[in-house]
């Protein structure tokens, strides 16, 4: 697979899409790209290069390289801490853990940039001429150059001269590449644009329309709730339970059911079904449940857990085997990031699987589905690329998958052969590419008959009218689409299309900082105060026993005797680097990105206490038995595994603020803010009652006339008020007694603020004043004055009426701009608000607000925003010309 290049006839094309200019060449040639990249374009390579490096590549730069650091610290500083770092490798043998050949940080792909592309044509062993591409790629590191070949249905591949690209190793046992490379249908692969990692589940479902997956992931659904996804979900848990635990009685299954729903009354409220009667629905599906896990889990496959088959490849002939036994159970939701081929994934169990008759046990990711199997296709590629992700966090080859049908009580093996996850590679370069092309969508497919059926067609049509100018012919539905998108004045389309642009460049800020948890070393990232380095695993503490979630703490290397400034240093600002409630992300050091998410809990100097959403995945060690072909067996040994802890950069905001803007662009019967959409769209001036002193004497004590002015306008406002005020001018005393003042009238009231510090200090004054409050949020990340006021701490809240009882009771509810997606917002009506910024309104279908407080701290709010936004907007978009006193 990676010999040397063959040498076929070749001619080369002109490729009108390069400024370069092609020469035609018959056979091999040294000077196969002559001078098509002028050098003042091939040092803006280099230098493109240079920012690109990623520490997951081989390395093979002299250690003394004086520019692997630009200009981004002083150069003293550097200095002194690069040789810090190398006094502390040479002398800290507490540090050195003794490693197996899987915890090596062997590189997995060869990370480069594209230099020069031309078009040519090569003879096959036919005779036949048939094109290619032939590539000069910069090795990132050396920039040593290397020449590629794209034959067969890589041709396919969208590729520009500046990308970036990976050429994975595939577990081969000789990490390394010739200076030529041939990539076609029987060899190797090429990941364009790898940073930006694609969804498994998006490259499976984009084979109908690209433009589908790539708005569903812009604007994914956040806090929609349907019966089947909330059933589905908990039948997971059932189910992974069960594998975990190995107790599939009937007792211990309407135990686990009985926890499961108690944990779900919120998710249970937002589809109005009971708990006794989600109980019932899960009590019927345990003997379903029962016959698979009595037939496939075991050491040893059983005669009966035989394999489903379907139209695709024969798997028990591919594998050899008649029966299958899952005999260990890894990770249960597993969620991998893989740079080396640009995909991530959540796998809904990673086992161990025994086949019969060859005895052969291998590491399979298992893939459950508990809706119908009419998108078998979609399901099939899904688990085909969870073997590929599976395959690159084990360092194995991953041969085959399973998915389960919990409808049909059916199991089928996903063999992972090379023609099925070529074309999901390519798939994943063309999302990847349309992706990175932050406001160009992929065309419309022109199909009526599939479009007006599209989950996704108010977004599609919406985005076509107002951000492509389109219409019913470009389009290709004419009427259907006209009617469709009738209501889209031209200035709701600009309004439409400014924030999306607005929102497209914030995203590619949390882009770029996310990217660098693999591509940067962990050393030099916490230089920077994004990362806690080398960091491990303290399994003697039991700390928060009982809190939820997943909580681990973790400490930095022991400073030594002879430890050194910067190691004392290091120790010290353990607690200054990084927050309670930051997120971050836990990986190992060498090279396992994802291991774990969630926020910080507790920091001190010595120690970091986090709580992950899922349990924490070990590093995977290869057991003394291991053998590859006929054995994957691996253990799991936290203790001796070494972490980087980085602070993340949550993107999850940007849907839902894409979705908010489409809201207030959208049609009424669609789910729009008709409301809305004429004070902030179009810009209607707001409504106030003539009567502007509706404060009673009584109400008065403690305010100041401009704070009486204040409040009495509030209270008079209809649509929605705008107060203005420096820090330290009192706004927050304002808010709270404003917010006494709409209790005594009978008004529920809703607080939200873009971080928790600036909530929870409005609402512990409206603790301070005697007034009830429902804090929404995660426990772990906010005041912990503010817990005693959660839902989820009151002791008597058993069923879902008692938990809808006790948020109707609330007058005041309060929580970030991020979690306005709750359930409680999709379900209850909330009949007066306050809100944020413009972009963070939750104007979704079931929330509706009488009328609103907005509190922007005049320039201040700068501050929020990334660097890019302050120089290209200079926050332009934050005035708002309707506002009032």
């Amino acid at each position: 697979m990676t010999g040397p290049l063959p040498s076929p006839k070749r001619q080369k094309t002109n490729d009108s899409s390069n400024t370069a200019q092609m020469v035609s060449v018959e056979g091999d040639s040294d000077l196969m790209f002559g001078d098509d990249l002028p050098l003042d374009e091939l040092e803006e390579v280099l230098n493109v290069n240079d920012e690109n490096k990623d520490p997951n590549a081989p390395n093979t730069t002299p250690a003394d390289d004086d520019d692997m650091f630009g200009d981004d610290l002083p150069i003293e500083l550097l200095d002194e801490d690069i040789t810090a770092l190398l006094q502390e490798a040479d002398s800290q043998e507490l540090l050195s853990v003794e490693k197996d050949d899987t915890q090596q940080d062997k590189p997995r792909y060869f990370r480069y940039t594209v230099a020069s592309i031309e078009n040519g044509t090569f003879l096959n062993e036919d005779e036949f001429r048939m094109p290619e591409k032939y590539l000069l790629l910069l090795e990132e590191h050396t920039n040593r150059p290397t020449n590629a070949v794209l034959r067969d249905e890589w041709m396919q591949t969208k590729i520009q001269i500046g990308d970036i690209v990976h050429i994975p190793l595939d577990h081969l046992k000789d990490k390394t590449f010739p200076s030529d490379i041939i990539i076609d249908n029987d060899h190797h692969a090429i990941i364009v644009h790898p940073d930006r990692l694609i969804s498994a589940t998006a490259v499976a479902e984009s084979f109908m329309c690209t433009r589908k997956s790539i708005l569903q992931a812009k604007f994914k659904s956040i806090g929609d709730y349907t019966e089947a996804l909330v059933h589905g979900n908990m039948i997971h848990r059932l189910l992974q339970d069960c594998l975990t635990q190995t107790d599939f009685s009937t007792a211990g299954m309407r135990k686990k059911v009985q926890a499961i729903v108690s944990s779900s009354l919120e998710e249970l409220m937002a589809i109005d079904q009971s708990d006794d009667t989600a109980i019932d629905i899960l009590n019927k599906q345990i003997p379903d449940l029962q016959k698979f896990l009595y037939t496939y889990l075991g050491k040893n496959p059983k005669p009966k857990a035989t394999l489903a088959r379907d139209k695709g490849p024969d798997a028990q002939k591919l594998l050899g085997c008649k029966t299958i036994s899952i005999s260990r159970v890894l990770h249960v939701e597993d969620h991998i990031w893989s740079p080396t081929y640009g995909l991530k994934g959540m796998i809904d169990a990673a086992v161990e699987m025994t086949f019969w008759p060859n005895s052969r046990t291998l590491i399979v990711p298992l893939e459950i589905k508990t809706g119908k199997s009419s998108r078998f296709v979609s399901h099939r590629a899904q688990t085909a690329l969870y073997s590929l992700l599976m395959s690159d966090r084990y360092d194995i080859g991953i041969i085959t998958g399973a998915l389960y049908y919990t409808k049909t009580n059916s199991i089928y093996l996903i063999p992972a052969e090379r023609r099925d996850l070529r074309g999901l590679l390519i798939a994943r370069n063309t999302l990847a590419c349309a992706s990175n092309n932050k406001h160009v969508l992929p065309p419309m497919i022109r199909k009526l008959h599939s479009c007006q059926y599209c989950f996704a067609k108010d977004i599609c049509l919406i985005h076509h009218k107002a951000a492509e100018n389109g219409n019913g012919e470009s389009s290709g539905l004419g009427q259907y689409f006209e009617k469709r998108t009738e209501h889209v004045t031209p200035t709701a389309a600009a309004f439409y299309t400014h924030w999306q642009k607005l929102i497209d460049h914030e995203e590619s800020d949390v882009d770029m900082l996310r990217k660098d948890t693999w591509r940067q070393p962990g050393e030099l990232r916490e230089l920077s105060g994004l990362c806690l380095n080398n960091m491990s695993l303290d399994v003697s503490t039991d700390k928060f026993d009982g809190a939820p979630g997943f909580v681990y703490t973790f400490r930095p290397p022991a400073p030594l005797a002879t430890a050194s400034d910067y190691d004392t240093q290091k120790a010290k600002g353990l607690s200054t680097q990084f927050s309670v409630g930051d997120p971050v992300i836990v990986s190992s050091t060498i090279g396992h990105i994802n291991l774990g998410m969630g926020f910080i809990k507790e920091i001190d100097s010595d120690y970091v206490v986090l709580s992950l959403s899922t349990e924490l995945r070990q590093v995977p060690r290869k057991t003394i038995d291991f053998a590859e072909d006929s054995m994957q067996s691996f253990c799991h040994d936290g203790e001796s595994t070494l972490y980087r802890i980085d602070r993340d950069e949550l993107s999850g905001g940007m849907s839902m603020m894409r979705r908010n803007i489409l809201t207030l662009v959208a049609r009424e019967e669609d789910g729009g803010d008709v409301k809305r959409r004429r004070l902030i769209v179009d810009l209607e001036p707001p409504s106030f009652h003539a009567d502007n002193k509706l404060l009673q004497p009584d109400e008065l004590k403690g305010m100041n006339p401009a704070q009486e002015r204040a409040v009495n306008r509030v209270l008079a406002a209809e649509d929605y008020s705008l107060l203005l005020g420096m820090p330290g001018t009192g706004k927050t005393t304002t808010v709270a007694r404003l917010v006494a003042a709409l209790v005594a009238r009978k008004k529920s009231v809703f607080i939200t603020a873009y971080t928790h510090t600036a909530l929870d200090n409005v609402l512990a004054k409206v603790i301070d004043l005697g007034i009830d409050v429902l804090r929404v949020g995660n426990e772990g990340r906010f005041s912990p004055k503010m817990a005693s006021y959660m839902a989820a701490t009151q002791g008597n809240i058993k069923t879902v009426a008692d938990l809808e009882k006790h948020y109707t009771s609330r007058r005041v509810v309060g929580t970030t701009c991020l979690s306005i997606s709750h359930t409680l917002f999709q379900k209850l009506w909330v009949p007066s608000a306050m809100q944020t910024l413009l972009s963070w309104s939750a104007t979704n279908t079931n929330f509706h607000l009488q009328s609103e407080i907005r509190l922007p701290a005049t320039k201040v709010l700068a501050s929020h925003y990334s660097p890019f936004l302050r120089r290209r907007i200079r926050m332009r978009c934050l005035t708002l010309n309707t506002s009032t006193a």
